[in-house]
């Protein structure tokens, strides 16, 4: 796991998050609050990061950019994979260097919380024991692994799958390589993360759509990034050999491809990016669901005033 102990020393700004699905409306609604506090906006989208990519990830223009400081939009160079950890810490470097109230949008949700509540780390898994483990998958099976986890840790070995051949054999590396139960690990994850978690007040707003609004949505933003040269951008990165970059196995992208390669018609072509991105915005949906602190906004909250009282009251009401 990433090591990545950083903490902010910021001054404890007002941090207003924006977040939920995709193609509900979150940039404008942050752009329209960062207007109005005058406050910087940091992006919290995984694919927002990347240089080259700024119509399949729906970025903010140019123009928008320019109304208020946006940070960590469009920065990350062609070829180079990104990590979470490696965001957090870019991230509260950013946040160090800004006093008053912060607006951060996006729909990551674990880029999300590793800005938040920061990424547990452990001492780097021996090789042996990685390619131990492997030989073991490989020559006698996952059926032999799982067992060789329930002996060692019986009650994670119950919260999982015997089909979930990540989470055993990822399992059977942290528990012979730190010498600990999961439990233990999960405990002691716990204790450090209280340690880098953010501190600032925080309000938390989220954005949503029903699912026909949605697709309606999602069907015209396709249409307008075809106008805005989709296709080009695409294939541009292809030419440079970019299929296993992390942004070009991402939706809109994949599916791009596939066309430009002649493995699918333009009709379903469209048919494709539109059901994908209805399921991204499924999962999405799920994760930030769970979060209780999120307040949903309807057609009749006034967001700029909740952000605004939010602000001079040091509390989401």
């Amino acid at each position: 796991m990433e090591n990545n102990k950083k903490t902010t020393k910021n001054h404890l700004s007002p941090l207003i998050f924006v977040v939920g699905p995709t193609a509900t409306g979150k940039s404008s609604v942050a752009l329209s609050i960062a207007e109005k506090l005058g406050a910087p906006i940091i992006n919290l989208d995984s694919l927002q990061i990347y240089k080259s990519v700024s119509i399949g990830t729906a970025m903010p223009t140019l123009e928008e950019r320019k109304r208020v400081p946006h940070y960590l939009f469009d920065y990350v160079d062609e070829g180079v994979n990104y990590t979470a950890g490696q965001f957090r810490s870019d991230a509260i470097d950013v946040l160090d260097k800004i006093q008053g109230p912060i607006v951060l949008v996006g729909g990551s949700g674990f880029y999300i919380r590793a800005l938040e509540k920061g990424m547990y780390s452990v001492k780097d898994i021996p090789k042996t024991i990685k390619d131990n483990i492997q030989n073991m998958f490989d020559t006698k099976g996952a059926g032999h692994c799982y067992e060789l986890l329930k002996d060692q840790d019986p009650e994670y070995a119950k919260k999982i799958s015997e089909n979930d051949h990540y989470r055993v054999q990822r399992g059977l590396e942290l528990i012979m390589s730190e010498n600990k139960t999961m439990a233990e690990i999960q405990k002691k994850s716990q204790a450090q993360l209280e340690t880098t978690k953010l501190k600032n007040p925080m309000m938390w707003l989220g954005l949503d759509v029903d699912r026909a609004e949605l697709k309606i949505r999602v069907q015209k933003r396709f249409d307008q990034m075809c106008e805005q040269g989709l296709k080009q951008e695409v294939k541009a990165l292809m030419d440079k050999d970019l299929y296993e970059w992390t942004p070009m196995k991402s939706v809109g992208f994949v599916e791009t491809t596939s066309f430009l390669n002649g493995e699918i018609t333009q009709d379903e072509w469209k048919q494709l990016v539109v059901k994908n991105t209805m399921y991204l915005a499924k999962r999405q949906r799920t994760w930030f669901k769970k979060d209780e602190r999120i307040q949903w906004l309807t057609k009749n909250d006034n967001f700029i005033e909740m952000a605004e009282a939010f602000v001079q009251n040091g509390q989401s009401r």
